[in-house]
């Protein structure tokens, strides 16, 4: 599916957008945007038992055709859905995926924290830091919750009563 949509979104620049560069903004940036995100995703996932190893360059991702805020957003929104990856396998108590999904997700959070990045885009700075700060406090409360003494109950203290 996703190689599919590459072609398709190669075809469509070829055919109508390159040559006509107003057509380059609105939804066909959108869909490339989209399909950067599910390009990042479908990875990570098949590289399962890790984090990203390395992020893709922009020109690995979109068919090669993201601008930098285009890639900045995909990789943004990629921290969304770790995250609810991440929130999924908390419910399951799976601490090696909330630690995968922690560490994936710190990852793309410092490559954007050093972005000089102005104006608008800097939103999705922020939304990477929520997520990261999101999967923190999941692991944390994990943690403590995997520590916490359960107060036992003896048989004496059944004689007792």
């Amino acid at each position: 599916l996703i190689a599919s949509a590459t072609s398709g979104v190669r075809a469509v620049w070829e055919e109508h957008v390159r040559d006509a560069p107003g057509l380059r903004y609105g939804s066909f940036a959108n869909a490339l945007e989209e399909l950067a995100e599910g390009q990042l995703f479908l990875k990570w996932l098949g590289d399962e038992g890790s984090e990203l190893q390395r992020l893709p360059r922009r020109s690995e991702l979109g068919a090669g055709l993201l601008t930098a805020q285009e890639y900045i957003g995909a990789l943004s929104d990629f921290t969304g859905e770790v995250g609810r990856v991440g929130v999924e396998a908390a419910t399951r108590r799976d601490k090696d995926l909330v630690r995968r999904c922690l560490a994936t997700v710190f990852a793309c959070h410092a490559a954007l924290a050093e972005m000089p990045l102005t104006g608008k885009i800097t939103e999705k700075r922020q939304a990477a830091e929520r997520n990261l700060r999101k999967l923190e406090t999941i692991e944390y409360d994990m943690a403590v919750r995997a520590n916490m003494q359960r107060p036992s109950y003896s048989e004496s203290d059944d004689e007792d009563s």
